[in-house]
């Protein structure tokens, strides 16, 4: 599931993304508020994709 910080400029998809981790649960919020998807999130998105 997708989510971004009221405070970020990104959105999180993995909870092992270190940068997600670090947003406090009363910051976190569901969905995506059409930012940009975090770089460490697509490193971890691409390398299961190319795992496949």
């Amino acid at each position: 599931m997708a989510y971004y910080s009221e405070k970020g400029a990104v959105y999180h998809i993995y909870k092992n993304c270190s940068l997600g981790n670090n947003i406090e649960s009363k910051n976190r919020k569901s969905g995506t508020r059409g930012k940009p998807l975090c770089k460490l999130c697509k490193k971890i998105k691409d390398k299961k994709e190319r795992g496949k």
